[in-house]
């Protein structure tokens, strides 16, 4: 009896350990902010303010970093609807945990003001295809020029010369998921915007 309870037990925290590690957050970057600009959204919608922990895979958060220095490249929290009706998406979905309870940052005179946060543990990352990238046409004017929305179908598309982490090739491919968003193939919405 003592034995199936320990092996029970052993079960019970293996599954928990894996539901941790398999929780998923869409991930968003604000532009421009002082303070802290990361934020992740699980999926009820609730929205926490984070710092990435010491010990996140290198290798996610490289290729995050790497989506990130793109130009019109943040993530969204949800697919946008922008003023003419089209439906964008940048899912850029992060997989990991928090791994501290809320944490205020220290206050620093003239700097930023003090805001919650968490420590977030990444152990993942997979990106929504198709996945739109804003590009400024004027950057002398980005407030009020035009821009274009490319919508990538691969990460391929998005690094055309690739990706090396250590000087090893990385396989793209392998960190792309379909998006669930109503935007479909061609980035179009659903319904066009007259009809609504």
């Amino acid at each position: 009896m003592k034995s199936l309870l320990l092996t029970l037990f052993v079960v019970q925290i293996s599954t928990a350990d894996c539901h941790a590690e398999d929780a998923q957050f869409r991930f968003h970057r604000a532009v421009g902010v002082t303070g802290l600009a990361c934020e992740v959204s699980d999926g009820a919608g609730n929205r926490t303010t984070i710092k990435f922990a010491d010990e996140s895979n290198p290798k996610a958060q490289f290729l995050l970093d790497s989506l990130l220095s793109n130009e019109g490249v943040w993530g969204a929290i949800s697919p946008k609807v922008d003023p003419r009706g089209i439906i964008w998406d940048q899912g850029i979905i992060l997989k990991g945990e928090f791994s501290s309870e809320e944490k205020i940052t220290p206050y620093i005179e003239n700097g930023a003001a003090q805001e919650p946060y968490r420590e977030f543990k990444l152990s993942g990352i997979k990106v929504q295809m198709p996945f739109a990238q804003w590009i400024q046409t004027d950057k002398e004017d980005p407030i009020s020029s035009p821009y274009v929305v490319i919508y990538h179908l691969s990460l391929e598309s998005l690094f055309p010369k690739g990706l090396s982490y250590e000087g090893v090739p990385l396989d793209l491919r392998g960190y792309e998921t379909k998006s669930k968003s109503e935007q479909g193939a061609a980035g179009q919405p659903a319904t066009r915007p007259e009809s609504k």
